[in-house]
């Protein structure tokens, strides 16, 4: 597969797009959920944990790709993954973290070889993650699994 490099900045639509969006609204969107029986709950009273640990995630797309591999052109997005924890317990609390992922997000059911750019003394290795579906919006499905992934590990 060759990849090229998307010149429009990830925050904008791709500067190739193939497929069209219909832009149709779900049609389960039920406006009467609410009741005449509507009441406000009191929640039950539940010790607070000895300790409580916060795990969040931050990703961010570097720079789109398009692909074509035989004739299908194939969405995809070099992007970073980080994670971290605030763990609080009587006494204290402190703070954790992993080191950031690179990922390389393609659609399509595309795979490639490790991505290796050299940067200053260091090489950044952006590993494929791939999605079954097509499309520009698809390329961000490898990209939040990737940081929910490293969430789940890191909790």
């Amino acid at each position: 597969m060759t990849l090229r490099l998307d010149p429009w900045t990830p925050t904008f639509e791709s500067a190739v797009q193939i497929e069209e969006d219909d832009g149709a609204a779900p049609s389960d969107v039920d406006p009467f959920v609410e009741t005449a029986e509507w009441r406000p709950q009191q929640p039950s009273f539940v010790e607070r944990p000895k300790t409580i640990a916060f795990v969040d995630g931050v990703q961010r797309a570097e720079m789109r790709v398009i692909g074509a591999n035989n004739g299908t052109t194939v969405y995809g997005a070099f992007a970073s993954v980080a994670v971290g924890a605030v763990i609080a317990r009587e006494g204290g609390c402190a703070a954790s973290c992993v080191a950031p992922e690179r990922v390389l997000a393609l659609t399509d059911g595309e795979s490639h070889d490790l991505v290796s750019v050299p940067c200053g003394n260091i090489a950044l290795n952006f590993r494929a993650e791939s999605t079954s579906e097509t499309g520009l919006a698809a390329v961000q499905g490898p990209i939040l699994n990737a940081r929910r992934n490293a969430e789940i590990r890191l909790g």
